[in-house]
């Protein structure tokens, strides 16, 4: 172990702590762990635990420092703890140990977005630490990312937790951002992420996955604001990070262009289809109107057909009535002869005014087509 384990420097190290607040208890833990070399990331847990216990620091302390120290191991490419939380032999095993390196191998874990691992592992270790908020947000982060159906069950067991605190609320901010199966899961992020910011703790990170969530969600001007301030909050020399803010960025800013394109694309087929459907309607209306006229035509003609007809079996009624008149009141032969031949007259000028009716009234094909089958109709033998 390194040699601050030595009681006049761990109490002076402790000196320095007295009177700090939180944050800059954090940042001076942070600084002052990774001094020596090791190729363990379990050294710095362990002297972090030792920390924490000696001076009475708070689980929030333990939860950032945690942060850190995983993160830098990771640049380093340190092993990650053991996952059984085995205490190497000479070191003193107390919760705070325990819950250092559950703290140590979780974080691991969630910065290469190991999800099924990491959900795995903490149902592991569930029994021991069933009550701690941060291994609670881990599950949650690991089952938003994996999109397990329990995602929304545990993200709502974490955020009602004792100690759920601003490294919680990261860390399922974090998983509703890359959740993709988890219905209103970008209005959530949204939300939880407004919730930060109003407590004052918010990071570059919080505004950059605020973007996201609503570029996903339409709100473009939003979400380029969003994204402009994680830019403007990130500090010099965070070059991969402000690379991803950039892409984001760019992504809002593309999509707002492919947003108004479609918008010009529809418009115009909107345009092009009304022009279409008004087009046939019209071409629609004049054939219904034409259609009319013609039909209107037609029952015209017919009905003076019809009325000619009827005028002519009138006036044939008459004649007969009258030849017969004159017939029965004819005395010999040559005035009877004279009656027959008036009354055969009659009805050969009948016919021959049918059949100019029937052929030569315009306008009436269906008329004339009937009458003319019946005309030529054989007649049976």
């Amino acid at each position: 172990m390194p040699n601050t384990h030595e009681p006049d420097a761990r109490q002076a190290f402790d000196d320095t702590l007295v009177g700090l607040s939180p944050d800059d208890a954090i940042k001076a833990i942070s600084r002052h762990v990774p001094r020596h070399e090791t190729e363990n990331q379990i050294d710095w847990i362990l002297e972090l635990a030792d920390i924490v216990d000696r001076n009475g620091l708070s689980v929030h302390v333990l939860r950032r420092c945690s942060h850190s120290l995983s993160w830098r191991a990771r640049r380093l490419g340190m092993p990650l703890p053991d996952d059984t939380l085995r205490v190497p032999d000479g070191s003193s095993s107390t919760r705070t140990s325990r819950l250092a390196l559950a703290y140590g191998r979780g974080t691991r874990l969630q910065f290469d977005f190991k999800f099924n691992q990491l959900l795995s592992w903490t149902r592991s270790v569930r029994s021991e630490f069933s009550t701690d908020a941060m291994l609670r947000a881990l599950a949650a982060f690991a089952a938003l990312g994996s999109g397990t159906p329990q995602a929304a069950s545990l993200l709502a067991a974490a955020i009602s937790a004792d100690g759920y605190d601003k490294s919680c609320r990261f860390l399922c901010l974090q998983g509703l951002w890359m959740a993709s199966d988890l219905p209103e899961a970008d209005r959530l992020a949204v939300e939880l992420a407004d919730e930060i910011i109003g407590l004052g703790e918010d990071e570059p990170g919080v505004h950059y996955w605020r973007a996201g969530a609503l570029r996903r969600l339409g709100r473009l001007d939003e979400a380029l604001q969003s994204v402009d301030v994680a830019i403007d909050l990130l500090r010099p020399g965070s070059n991969s990070v402000h690379q991803d803010y950039v892409r984001e960025r760019e992504l809002i800013n593309a999509t707002k262009a492919l947003d108004e394109r479609i918008d010009e694309l529809v418009a115009r087929a909107l345009t092009d289809l009304k022009a279409a459907v008004a087009d046939e309607l019209h071409a629609a209306r004049q054939e219904i109107e034409q259609q009319h006229s013609q039909a209107r035509r037609i029952v015209s003609e017919s009905l003076v057909g019809i009325i000619e007809v009827l005028a002519i079996f009138v006036t044939l009624a008459g004649f007969l009535v009258g030849s017969g008149a004159v017939l029965a009141q004819a005395d010999g032969f040559w005035q009877n002869l004279a009656a027959i031949a008036l009354i055969l007259a009659g009805c050969i000028a009948l016919f021959v005014l049918l059949r100019v009716i029937v052929h030569l009234q315009p306008g009436t094909p269906r008329t004339e087509g009937v009458l003319a089958r019946l005309w030529t109709r054989p007649r049976r033998q």
